[in-house]
């Protein structure tokens, strides 16, 4: 599938970055779409925010980072090579890594379960959805980007995320973001994604929320780190399931 981002979105959010965290290394988040992603028939599967991603080293005396310090940003031309690396960063099997952070993450966990009961294969689950975040520029660290670093690339991350869901065009899409009073991500983002909001559903200490971004099914998850797996699965696929 051709890449969804362009050189001209990567440089918008750098340069967007460019004033905050000046000495940090950054990285750029751009769609992982399954090898054999299917639209209209596959799971989209959204984040809070890109943390500990890219890479800073060489290999075979190939120079491939893609992690920056912030203030680089400021200049054009080290803006248009981070731009370019970024977006030659992705390989023919995008999402094979994740199927390996099972074990680790609860995030991928979650993830896996959704989309295997969305009728993905269990071996290559990952290869049959895609993967993005709301906000596509953070700490190469593995850190949440600062308030203001989310502040500065809101606008565009909200373009980014509404063509995304254009051109993936998803049989369903679920938000791991958090949904409760004091950490709703996606209040930032559902009205200018069109999100109408069907229902609500009470999961442990949280709200789940339905509905839908256009024609797609699409469920509000808070993120699964520290929380009960399983009752946040089932809330996901008894909506976002289609019988």
């Amino acid at each position: 599938m051709e890449l969804i981002f362009n050189p001209d979105d990567i440089e918008a959010l750098l340069r967007a970055a460019a004033a905050e965290h000046p000495d940090e290394l950054l990285s750029v988040f751009q769609t992982q779409v399954g090898l054999w992603f299917r639209p209209e028939r596959r799971l989209l599967i959204v984040g809070r925010a890109t943390n500990g991603w890219g890479t800073f080293e060489d290999v075979e005396g190939e120079d491939i980072r893609t992690q920056f310090p912030a203030k680089t940003a400021l200049d054009a031309s080290q803006r248009q090579d981070w731009s370019r690396r970024t977006l030659e960063s992705i390989d023919g099997d995008p999402l094979a890594w994740a199927d390996g952070h099972a074990r680790r993450s609860a995030f991928v966990r979650v993830a896996r379960r959704i989309a295997i009961g969305l009728d993905a294969p269990m071996v290559d689950w990952y290869r049959h959805v895609a993967w993005t975040q709301l906000y596509k520029l953070g700490r190469a660290a593995e850190l949440n980007p600062s308030e203001e670093l989310m502040d500065a690339q809101l606008p565009i991350c909200r373009q980014l995320l509404a063509r995304e869901l254009e051109a993936l065009a998803p049989q369903a899409v679920v938000f791991l973001v958090g949904c409760g009073p004091t950490a709703d991500w996606f209040q930032w983002f559902d009205s200018a994604l069109g999100f109408r909001e069907t229902a609500r559903h009470r999961v442990g200490r949280d709200d789940v929320r339905y509905g839908f971004v256009g024609q797609t099914r699409a469920a509000v998850l808070p993120h699964p780190q520290g929380r009960a797996e399983t009752p946040l699965v089932e809330a996901a696929l008894a909506h976002l399931r289609v019988t």
